[in-house]
């Protein structure tokens, strides 16, 4: 197994994760059955059909890839390649590969968010949960706080500087900008649609998460204010054959109309 690939010129994340892992990072056979899951990885959803997928090619073709453990006492956590275990374990292999290095929780963090946001398909919640939980460490500041700075604060931020007055958002607006723009991310960007996701109702969420609703999609959903109709259009995106971005915002349109009766004045 080799280190991960990184090419010259790639993106932001490319570039953070190569600044991350030592170029000596050794590797071991490490048993499967001693490595965990980390509660704090970026990626929360796993596909199963996709698992068992990797699993039988693992059986014919034996192990391949990438998976970075850390020790944690008598066991290792995994920082990325959570994919890759899930699957070598359904394969019933005993034996695995692994770089192993010691770190502690920020740079675990720090690693496994520039790894998974080199793959295309982390949702774009997980990733907003992650970049979330990445600026939390770096501030020492609670999640409700993080959000309410950027939200409050956000637009002060302008060609690199903080324009608005003195206080808080001072003191982190500049931290948090420049840790997101280590993955690519500017900080208008995180208000406008990371915060946004995070802010939708859970079934939306997890219709993004699970069934592949498109995050744009979802935003749109979200602007809906009443429940019923919100779940109205979700249904028809699932059962009905809305499948485009224009044909979502349409519905929207058509059940945000001023004139629109609500849904308690129907029943």
């Amino acid at each position: 197994m080799r280190r991960p690939s990184i090419k010259s010129g790639a993106n932001a994340s490319s570039v953070r994760l190569n600044d991350l892992m030592a170029e000596d990072t050794p590797i071991q056979d490490v048993l499967v059955s001693k490595i965990s899951s980390w509660d704090q990885q970026p990626r929360k959803y796993f596909d199963p059909t996709a698992i068992t997928t990797l699993a039988e090619n693992f059986k014919t073709d034996g192990f391949k890839g990438t998976i970075l453990v850390r020790p944690s006492g008598s066991r290792y956590l995994i920082v990325f390649g959570e994919r890759r275990w899930r699957a070598a374990k359904e394969a019933g292999l005993q034996f695995i590969p692994c770089f192993v290095e010691e770190m502690d929780d920020a740079k675990a963090m720090d690693m496994a968010m520039a790894e998974n946001l080199l793959r295309e398909d982390l949702s774009k919640l997980e990733e907003a949960q992650g970049l979330l939980r990445l600026l939390v460490q770096k501030t020492s500041l609670p999640e409700d706080e993080v959000i309410r700075l950027v939200n409050s604060s956000a637009r002060h931020w302008k060609n690199g500087s903080y324009t608005g007055t003195k206080g808080d958002a001072a003191k982190y607006i500049p931290e948090i900008a420049a840790t997101l723009k280590l993955y690519g991310v500017a900080l208008s960007t995180f208000k406008s649609k990371h915060l946004q996701v995070l802010a939708l109702p859970d079934y939306v969420k997890m219709a993004h998460l699970r069934d592949g609703l498109p995050y744009s999609q979802a935003l749109a959903i979200g602007r809906v204010n009443d429940d019923y109709d919100r779940q109205d259009i979700l249904n028809q995106v699932g059962s009905e054959g809305m499948s485009s971005l224009a044909e979502v915002e349409a519905a929207v349109k058509e059940m945000t109309a001023p004139n629109k009766p609500k849904s308690d004045e129907l029943q």
